[in-house]
């Protein structure tokens, strides 16, 4: 499907490092909170908005979507 395909894309694209891409799949994927993200990652919330932002900013200029 659609959805697998953009997921794979985002781990093997090589756009985003590997800690925006396991929060992005976190966040979006799993549906976690930001702060049971931050809580993995021993991060704030705050930092894992800010991640997942600039990781899907990333992804928006580089995919061109």
């Amino acid at each position: 499907t659609l959805n697998n395909e953009l997921i794979k894309l985002i781990f093997t694209s090589g756009i985003l490092s590997e800690k925006q891409a396991q929060q992005i799949k976190l966040y979006y994927i799993d549906e976690l909170t930001l702060n049971e993200i931050g809580n993995r990652y021993g991060v704030t919330r705050e930092a894992v908005r800010q991640n997942i932002k600039n990781g899907v900013s990333k992804l928006k200029t580089n995919l061109m979507i």
